[in-house]
């Protein structure tokens, strides 16, 4: 275990269980939600099965769990629960959703909701930009795109134009469809693509949390999209951060034409000099630069403190 871990768990030490269906009172004067918490792991337990329990996307729980291994998690290990955020730097209604950090938010009069969710595979990024709910569907067919159709194909696994509602609709029971209409928020038939990215563009929720957003989501609603690898605040005198791995894209995605952007990832060094910049330009004055370059190299997505405001 590295000294930076040894830290989180020591400052954060908070043994609990976590109900699903993350939601917490909203002020837009409070820029951060919920806290970190910390369970012992059991002889049975997976990270799969841990992060379903916990409303948690399995690449959250990954990431600020590095040191533990996911395949076998040693009964009593100490284990990090990522449930405390910065809100994304975007319009605080509707419905916002994080790409890097794979993570949906909704925004309800005076609370704020956020769920973890897939979302589209290298070659399939999901696009970003302003849209809305155009509709709502119960257990709905998928018409399976063209594109998705012709790769499959040549997979060796041809699909149909359309496959009905049921256990093999990787749609599950619910979906809302955004005004680019070949994109849904939806369920899953498999759990296990939450929190990574597993779809072919689409936005992918547990079963249980696509049938509490269904219930709570008017048409209409606005939902933005966006790609926001770290996330800052300002709390008093603290300035927090957050660093999630940024998305690396293909130049041949398959979504090029409905707006996946393929922007340039900034390298450690331009984030970090990008970062100080801000810093100064706020008056905040940093730990350390070595501090700053750990924290975004780590990419652990739990909100850190990086520094004061003078």
């Amino acid at each position: 275990m590295n000294i930076f871990r040894f830290i989180q768990i020591i400052t954060c030490m908070i043994l609990t269980s976590t109900a699903a269906a993350q939601h917490y009172a909203y002020q837009p004067s409070t820029p951060i939600i919920g806290k970190i918490q910390t369970i012992q792991a059991r002889s049975y337990d997976t990270f799969e099965q841990l992060a379903r329990t916990h409303d948690i996307g399995y690449d959250e729980l990954l990431h600020a769990n590095p040191d533990i291994n996911p395949y076998k998690i040693p009964p009593g290990t100490v284990m990090i629960l990522p449930t405390h955020y910065i809100l994304p730097q975007a319009p605080h209604r509707g419905i916002v959703v994080n790409l890097p950090e794979k993570r949906l938010y909704v925004y309800r009069s005076h609370r704020v909701y956020t769920f973890p969710i897939g979302i589209g595979r290298a070659g399939w990024t999901t696009p970003v930009g302003q849209l809305r709910i155009i509709s709502k569907q119960k257990n709905p067919a998928w018409y399976v795109p063209k594109a998705v159709r012709a790769t499959q194909a040549e997979l060796g696994n041809p699909l149909p134009a359309v496959v009905p509602a049921g256990p093999n609709n990787p749609l599950g029971d619910y979906a809302l469809r955004l005004s680019k209409s070949n994109y849904l928020i939806h369920g899953t038939h498999d759990p296990s693509g939450v929190g990574k990215r597993s779809s072919a563009g689409c936005l992918r929720m547990y079963p249980e949390d696509i049938k509490r957003l269904y219930h709570m989501i008017p048409i209409n609603t606005p939902v933005t999209i966006i790609k926001q690898p770290l996330k800052t605040a300002q709390v008093g005198s603290q300035f927090w951060v957050e660093s999630h791995s940024p998305l690396i894209e293909m130049m041949d995605d398959h979504n090029r034409n409905d707006g996946a952007h393929l922007e340039p990832t900034l390298s450690l060094n331009e984030t970090l000099d990008h970062l100080m910049k801000d810093m100064r330009q706020a008056h905040i004055t940093p730990h350390s630069k070595a501090y700053l370059r750990m924290l975004l190299n780590d990419s652990s997505g739990l909100p850190l403190l990086a520094g004061r405001i003078l």
